[in-house]
């Protein structure tokens, strides 16, 4: 599977890595976010299905916590949509 180095989620870029053994106190994690360090962290040991669903989650979970902190986000979001509907419906 081709794990990109970067990522970028809104207005942050994340390092992708693979580590051994990750978790969470007693639980294994397939993927896992680490704010301060600006990285997504993948469970090496997970299939290449699992490490591609983490990936998507944690990228999308992100997103959504940016969107819901950032009133900005929220309103450059809704611009674009209403730019969208107007170019395709009219």
């Amino acid at each position: 599977m081709n794990i990109p180095e970067k990522i970028r989620v809104l207005h942050q870029t994340y390092r992708v890595s693979e580590v051994d053994n990750l978790h969470d106190g007693a639980d294994d994690l397939y993927g896992q976010v680490r704010y301060l360090e600006e990285r997504i962290l993948l469970n090496s040991g997970a299939s290449d299905e699992a490490k591609k669903a983490a990936l998507m989650h944690e990228t999308i979970a992100e997103g959504l916590v940016a969107i819901r902190n950032n009133r900005d986000v929220l309103l450059e979001i809704k611009d674009l949509i209403k730019e969208y509907v107007k170019w395709q419906f009219f």
